[in-house]
């Protein structure tokens, strides 16, 4: 899906964003287990702080113990929308369809995320910003930069650099662009590679 010409993929964003009354918004995507470890309830609580702010929406994609928190949270804001749980085509289409991927994951010394929803936000191209933690630290040191991480893990520093972002052109493309060159190192086939070349070099 994510190979396919930028026509095709304007097309099924276009068609996401228009189902879901998202036309002229900047969207900003959280997607994966709703545990409570994964900032659910923070996760709300920006998107409060974002109320004021009409230009702005929330997507919950996924499903777990904090689902109800997502959903009372929706009935009583509507800049917020609870997609559910979604099959892999369907959520790499609303992945297209976003503007900024979140993962404001609870701070934690024995922290561990596996992190196949970061990979899924690689490979979408999709600009990101994450807890300075654990793997997503390290993937987004070694494959992207700094940027990519939380610089202020409160609300209103969240808040503040999402507007950055979101207002930034340059910056909003030159995260773009590291994320097409960190797709190429993030697929099955160039891990094969290594891995054929690692056996290669084996006494």
């Amino acid at each position: 899906l994510y190979s396919m010409p930028n026509t095709k993929k304007n097309k099924i964003r276009n068609t996401i964003r228009s189902k879901e009354n998202l036309d002229s918004k900047f969207v900003i995507t959280f997607i994966g287990s709703l545990k409570k470890w994964h900032g659910i309830s923070f996760l709300c609580e920006l998107a409060s702080y974002f109320e004021s702010n009409p230009a702005y929406h929330f997507l919950v994609i996924g499903d777990g113990s904090e689902r109800n928190t997502v959903v009372e949270h929706c009935k009583k804001h509507n800049n917020m929308t609870y997609v559910g749980k979604l099959d892999s085509i369907q959520m790499a289409e609303y992945l297209l369809a976003s503007d900024l991927g979140i993962m404001p994951y609870e701070k934690n010394n024995k922290f561990y995320f596996s992190p196949l929803k970061m990979y899924d936000m690689i490979g979408s191209s999709l600009p990101f910003i994450g807890t300075d933690q654990g793997q997503i630290h390290d993937i987004a040191i070694e494959l992207l930069n700094e940027e990519f991480l939380i610089e202020d893990f409160s609300i209103s520093g969240i808040y503040n650099q999402i507007i950055d972002i979101s207002s930034d052109n340059t910056k909003y493309h030159n995260m773009q662009n590291l994320l097409i060159l960190a797709r190429k190192q993030t697929t099955w086939n160039y891990r094969v590679s290594q891995l054929l070349h690692a056996l290669k070099e084996l006494p």
